[in-house]
């Protein structure tokens, strides 16, 4: 837990130096990795919103997420099972200004940053205690932008908060 803890404060500080600040979206295609949690639980420090992809979707999916949700940066993996998605993000970046920020994971994309530069710099030194603190959001703000299947159509991206998720789970209980 401790180490969990270090990389998501990494991740969320790193985030905040790029210009991330609550509410701005957040893209994020990975495959069942731990650096998922990092950036989930990172954006959760500081009220980003995450806008979790799945690790199959593809350039026109991963296109149409960006731009309907505005996404400020997008974090991805740079190889996995055999496909390139830097060759993917390449022509993303050149369609998307809007997206600032371009976050590689496990491998180097141009000069885009890498998560695992995030995760090796002790960018906690440099802040005081707490400072993460003072950007936690509250139990009803938008916690996470879910997409729904697009059976008709493109998906859609439904707005989650903690409270929501809570509430639900007193259903399941």
């Amino acid at each position: 837990f401790a180490e969990l803890k270090r990389a998501t404060e990494r991740v969320a500080l790193a985030m905040l130096a790029m210009g991330i600040r609550p509410g701005d979206r957040v893209g994020m295609q990975t495959p069942n990795w731990v650096e998922f949690f990092y950036i989930r639980f990172a954006c959760a420090r500081i009220g980003a919103i995450p806008v979790p992809l799945a690790y199959t979707a593809r350039e026109h999916e991963v296109e149409v997420a960006l731009t309907d949700t505005g996404a400020k940066a997008f974090f991805f993996c740079a190889h996995f099972s055999g496909f390139d998605y830097t060759e993917m993000a390449r022509g993303l970046r050149a369609r998307l200004p809007f997206v600032a920020h371009w976050v590689s994971i496990a491998g180097r994309f141009d000069a885009a940053a890498c998560l695992e530069d995030m995760l090796a710099d002790p960018i906690e030194t440099r802040h005081a205690p707490g400072h993460l603190l003072s950007f936690h959001p509250s139990a009803n703000d938008i916690d996470i932008l879910m997409s729904t299947s697009g059976s008709t159509g493109k998906p859609k991206f439904v707005l989650r908060t903690p409270n929501l998720f809570l509430t639900l789970g007193h259903h399941i209980v």
